[in-house]
């Protein structure tokens, strides 16, 4: 091969390798948050009560309709696997930002995904209550665990919240990729939340 068509099949072969690598790292970041499968933590159960019951449906009787979402999702393993008989326990506060200790367990329930990862609750868009001087954003909290897997204790929060620069766990950069839009469709208002978890090395 003379040297000037060596260099030209060299330089294709590397550009070929750069493509290739870029293209793959792309895809794995489109699959799970910061290419580690694994959705980012909160580390704050607060107000979590255990043994909630199983419910799709949060909403209660003077539930304010414009205030009315569908959250759904998928939960992940291998960053792309659906995980089925996945737990989830949701909470949050009322439309005053208030938690519920009642035996109702208002705005709380518990689910499990199905066959192919899939949850979905309706509920509300939550209120905001005051954390010191400032007021926490609106968000709702999930629990996620399954077995061999490591359990998540972590937050969503709504795009375009004025309240989520202020917020001391919102405004993290660590949160970013659980502040999630509002869309709306025929069906109504829809928040897509879908969780990686990472498995347990035994």
């Amino acid at each position: 091969m003379k040297t000037k068509n060596f260099f030209k099949h060299i330089g294709f072969m590397a550009t070929c390798i750069l493509i290739f690598t870029t293209t793959t790292a792309f895809v794995n970041r489109s699959k799970a948050p910061d290419n580690r499968c694994e959705t980012g933590k909160d580390n704050s159960a607060e107000f979590y009560r255990p043994n909630a019951p199983f419910r799709n449906n949060l909403l209660t009787k003077d539930a304010p309709v414009i205030m009315k979402i569908n959250v759904s999702g998928i939960v992940y393993t291998d960053c792309n696997t659906p995980l089925s008989n996945a737990l989830l326990e949701v909470w949050h506060t009322n439309d005053y930002g208030e938690y519920d200790n009642s035996k109702d367990f208002n705005y709380r329930a518990s689910l499990k995904t199905d066959a192919e990862g899939k949850y979905s609750f309706q509920t509300i868009i939550p209120g905001k209550f005051s954390h010191g001087e400032a007021y926490r954003a609106s968000h709702i909290n999930f629990r996620i665990s399954s077995k061999n897997h490591h359990e998540i204790i972590t937050q969503i929060y709504f795009k375009d919240d004025p309240y989520i620069a202020s917020d001391p766990v919102a405004s993290k950069p660590a949160a970013a990729e659980r502040i999630l839009p509002i869309i709306e469709d025929k069906t109504g208002k829809q928040v897509v939340f879908n969780i990686y978890l990472a498995k347990v090395e035994l």
